[in-house]
């Protein structure tokens, strides 16, 4: 195996490639490809695999990346692979390639997909039903080209997978909305906002603050952040009807944990927010 990867080992562009497939017995033996890659502990032992590859049948395919979400930046790897030939017999696994696994590049849905807004906890409504089922969270598209949704996922905080939900692509300079309940969201703003939104989240986002963090299995970790309803926090965001918007300064990076940071985010300039456009 060798390393096609930069030099610097960024967590979202770790690629590798084998030597083609030998057998005594010809070429026309194989069977599949497996890779895996292991964390290394004390400089020198490799614990069980982090992730491992499903058995590949193309003979063509020599190359393999490996997912952002199921390694560390400053952590220390091992990648391997092991070959199948037609009889079911597995070769040893391959010389290892080990490296520390650096700082993410920016590329894809980690560059470009930002958090917007969100309403942690809105007004209470006049009818006396749920505040928490007027809750968002709306996520925009601040480059130029269209972005595949399919791998991404919030993980903490709320729970969503945008595979295979309403929306799966956004293009540039679009939103995409993930609400609590569609019923309540709609009752709320109307349904011009209907196509835009994803759908329905599992959970609830805390109105004294939590963990969230939104991630894609080949990019890693787009933003992560802990919201809080104390004093430095936009008072307005909590319960009194605005949502929490981030300053422009903030959409530059979010994967860093800056939103943690109560100064990065301002109130909503009106009651309700403006979910599916940028905030005045």
């Amino acid at each position: 195996v060798t390393s096609t990867s930069p030099a610097s080992y960024p967590i979202n562009a770790l690629t590798f490639e084998t030597s083609p497939f030998s057998d005594p017995q010809g070429s026309h033996t194989f069977a599949a490809i497996k890779w895996r890659i292991g964390e290394v502990a004390a400089g020198k032992y490799e614990i069980e695999a982090v992730w491992e590859s499903e058995e590949i049948t193309d003979p063509q395919a020599s190359t393999v990346t490996v997912p952002a979400s199921v390694v560390r930046s400053s952590q220390t790897y091992r990648v391997r692979c092991r070959m199948k030939d037609n009889t079911g017999r597995w070769s040893h696994w391959s010389e290892p390639v080990q490296f520390v696994a650096g700082e993410p590049v920016s590329q894809g849905v980690a560059a470009d997909l930002r958090i917007t807004e969100l309403m942690y906890n809105p007004a209470d409504p006049p009818d006396g039903t749920n505040n928490d089922d007027y809750e968002f969270i709306e996520l925009k598209n601040t480059g130029d080209s269209t972005l595949a949704l399919t791998h991404v996922s919030f993980i903490d905080g709320i729970v969503f997978d945008f595979n295979d939900s309403a929306v799966t692509h956004v293009g540039p300079g679009q939103f995409v909305l993930v609400v609590s309940s569609i019923a309540a969201f709609e009752l709320h703003y109307g349904q011009a906002l209907s196509p835009i939104i994803a759908g329905e989240y599992s959970g609830r986002f805390a109105n004294g603050g939590e963990r969230v963090a939104l991630v894609d299995y080949w990019d890693g970790t787009i933003a992560e952040f802990e919201y809080d309803d104390g004093d430095s926090w936009p008072a307005l965001a909590d319960g009194q009807g605005h949502s929490l918007v981030p300053l422009a300064s903030a959409l530059v990076e979010q994967g860093d944990g800056s939103l943690s940071n109560a100064a990065n985010w301002r109130a909503s300039t009106n009651v309700g927010g403006s979910p599916g456009t940028d905030d005045p």
